[in-house]
C-alpha cells in the first residue's frame, strides 16, 4: 500500500520505516479476530491518509491467513487420525489371523442325534450344522420349518443334547419356507439396568446409552455434553454413536476415544463431553470403565461401596488427552452406579452409600429414580442436567 502512496516519502520523513506501526497493527488483528481504529499508533493517526484502507486490507489478509491456518491444522489433524485408525485396523488384522489360525471343528455325530431328539419333539430340521473351537461349542445352526421356528422347546431341546445353556440369536426366513435358526451358547451372567434423568432446561443434554456391542459385551455408555438443554444432548449423542460404531467393528479403546477426540478438534465450534463408560463381560463378569472426564462410579454389594474413581480430560478438549481405564472384576450380587457431574455435586460416596442401604433393594430402575430424587432434594433446584 505504501509503495503506490503518493504520501510516502512525506511518511517516511517523519515517522522512517512504517514497518514497526503495520506489525502493531497486524498483531492486533491476529489477537483479536480484527483491527480497529483504535489500535493504530499514535504515528499511523497522524501520518497515514490510507488509514481506513490500511485497516481493512490488514483485517482481509489476516483473515485469509488464518483460514489457511485453519486448513492446514485441519490436514495434519486429519493425517493423525488416520495413522491413529490404521494403527486401530492393524490390531484387528491381528485379531481376525488368530480367529482364522483356529480350527473349526464339526460334530456329525451330535447333527445326527440333534435332528433325531428335535424330530421326536415333531420338530422337523432338514440341516444341522454344530462347529466350536477349541472343543467346546461355538454355534448350532438348524433349518426347520417356519411352524417350527417360534416353538418354545426349540432351545430347550439343543441345550440338553449341547449339555449347556443355548439361546437363539439370529433367525432368517429361508426358500421354501423354512427358516434358518442360529443359537448360541448363553452367556454365563445377565445384566438388569435402569435409568432416569431429568434436565435443567427441557432437554436433558447428558445421553445415556445400553448396547450390545458384542456376542459377550454389554457397553453402558454416560455422556455429559458441555452445557445444558438442546446443543448438549446433540453434542452427546454424537460422541455416543460414534463411540457405539467403532466398537462394535472392534476398534480397542485408545484407538475409538483418540479418533473421535480428534474429530471432535476439528469442528468449528467449541465441543466437548465428559464420557463414562462401562463394558461389561457376560462370560468372565469382568468390567472395563473407561473414564474421559466423566465422574466416579459406585459398586455397591449390599454392604460396602467401592469408588471407581474419575478422571482425565473431557473429550474434544484436547487431541492428546487418553482415557482413564481401570479393570475390575463384578461379583452378581453387585451394583453399578453410574451418574452425571448435576447428580455427584449433591450426592458423594457416603450420602450414596446410606441411600442405598436405606433403599433395600435391587431393582435397578427404582435406585435410579430414587437417586435423582435425593439429589434433587439436597440440591434444592435442578440446577444442572441430572442422570443416573
Amino acid at each position: 500500500m505504501c509503495e503506490n502512496c503518493k504520501q510516502k516519502e512525506v511518511c517516511r520523513a517523519k515517522m522512517g520505516s512504517p514497518y514497526n506501526s503495520v506489525s502493531k497493527l497486524v498483531a492486533s488483528a491476529m489477537d483479536n479476530g480484527k483491527a480497529t481504529l483504535l489500535d493504530a499508533t499514535v504515528s499511523l493517526g497522524d501520518n497515514c491518509i490510507l488509514l481506513p484502507r490500511l485497516i481493512a486490507t490488514t483485517n482481509e489478509r489476516v483473515a485469509r491467513y488464518k483460514a489457511f491456518m485453519y486448513k492446514k491444522d485441519g490436514m495434519e489433524q486429519g493425517k493423525q487420525m488416520i495413522i491413529t485408525q490404521m494403527g486401530g485396523v492393524a490390531h484387528l488384522i491381528e485379531k481376525l489371523a488368530e480367529s482364522i489360525n483356529t480350527g473349526f471343528t464339526y460334530d456329525t455325530k451330535l447333527e445326527t442325534k440333534l435332528i433325531d431328539e428335535l424330530g421326536y419333539h415333531n420338530i422337523v430340521a432338514s440341516d444341522v450344522i454344530v462347529y466350536g473351537k477349541n472343543k467346546e461349542v461355538d454355534e448350532v445352526t438348524l433349518l426347520v420349518r417356519e411352524k417350527d421356528a417360534h416353538k418354545d422347546r426349540l432351545a430347550k431341546i439343543v441345550s440338553k443334547i449341547m449339555k449347556r445353556e443355548m439361546e437363539i440369536c439370529k433367525k432368517n426366513r429361508d426358500v421354501n419356507g423354512m427358516v434358518s435358526i442360529t443359537l448360541n451358547p448363553s452367556p454365563r451372567y445377565k445384566a438388569l439396568f435402569g435409568e432416569c434423568f431429568v434436565g435443567k432446561q427441557n432437554r436433558c443434554g447428558d445421553t445415556r446409552q445400553a448396547v450390545r456391542i458384542s456376542r459377550d459385551k454389554i457397553m453402558f455408555i454416560l455422556s455429559d455434553g458441555m452445557g445444558s438443554g438442546q446443543n448438549a444432548y446433540t453434542t452427546a449423542n454424537d460422541i455416543i454413536m460414534l463411540i457405539e460404531n467403532f466398537y462394535k467393528a472392534g476398534f480397542d479403546h485408545k484407538t475409538i476415544l483418540s479418533t473421535i477426540g480428534k474429530l471432535l478438534s476439528l469442528r468449528s465450534k467449541e465441543d466437548f463431553s465428559a464420557l463414562d463408560i462401562a463394558i461389561i463381560d457376560t462370560q468372565t463378569g469382568d468390567v472395563d470403565f473407561i473414564k474421559q472426564g466423566g465422574r466416579e462410579s459406585f459398586l455397591y454389594d449390599g454392604v460396602n461401596i467401592e469408588t471407581v474413581e474419575g478422571g482425565a480430560l473431557p473429550i474434544g478438549i484436547i487431541e492428546e488427552a487418553e482415557p482413564q481405564i481401570e479393570t475390575r472384576i463384578m461379583s452378581p450380587s453387585q451394583l453399578l452406579i453410574m451418574s452425571s457431574d448435576g447428580v455427584l455435586e449433591h450426592l458423594g460416596k457416603d450420602s450414596m452409600s446410606e441411600l442405598l442401604q436405606g433403599l433395600g433393594t435391587y431393582n435397578p430402575q427404582h435406585i435410579a429414580e430414587q437417586v435423582i430424587e435425593n439429589a434433587k432434594r439436597i440440591g434444592g433446584s435442578c440446577d444442572d442436567d441430572m442422570t443416573c
